[in-house]
């Protein structure tokens, strides 16, 4: 007697990308203080992990690593330090969920003040 196995095999295929917002618009910091990213992430399947460059306004860091914390993807180790220009500077937000969609498409806005209190 031959033995015969059989089994059903599903595959979901997910292809959405995650869909991000910014929490944080036309933010001013003072140079050499700390500026918190936060982003909210709706979620496709899953988020596995979270990015924001901040090269336009810190010197050292590229791309700082976002932490789910409170329903909310956070960073507050961020120093800005480069307020020679005025202006707002777009800091890309990058998104990755489980099934490795990225979404690199939505940006949070950040400008330094030099002359606030903040």
């Amino acid at each position: 007697m031959i033995g015969y196995n059989s089994s059903v095999l599903t595959i979901t295929v997910d292809s959405t990308v995650p869909s991000v917002i910014s929490k944080y618009h036309n933010v001013y910091v003072k140079n050499g203080n700390r500026l918190t990213l936060n982003a909210l992430y709706r979620y496709t399947s899953g988020m596995k992990n979270a990015t924001v460059n901040v090269s336009s306004i810190n010197s050292t860091i590229n791309d700082a690593i976002l932490t789910l914390s409170g329903g909310y993807w956070i960073n507050t180790t961020i120093i800005a330090d480069r307020g020679d220009t005025a202006g707002f500077k777009n800091l890309t937000i990058t998104a990755y969920d489980n099934a490795s969609n990225i979404n690199n498409s939505v940006n949070m806005t950040a400008g330094i003040d030099n002359t606030a209190h903040r």
